[in-house]
């Protein structure tokens, strides 16, 4: 959910060798916090943007 929602607002899929979070492209290797919310580097895009 918070995958689509971030595509909705602009962000695009990171690679495996990036920063971990909901952006990753590929499935979701555990139920962390960090694979539900958004990296730093994308709040800057969205803050940015918004």
């Amino acid at each position: 959910m918070v995958h689509e929602i971030g595509h909705s607002i602009g962000l695009g899929h990171h690679s495996p060798s990036a920063h971990n979070c909901a952006m990753y492209v590929g499935e979701i290797p555990s139920n962390d916090l960090q694979w539900r919310s958004y990296h730093s580097h994308d709040v800057g895009h969205i803050n940015a943007q918004y």
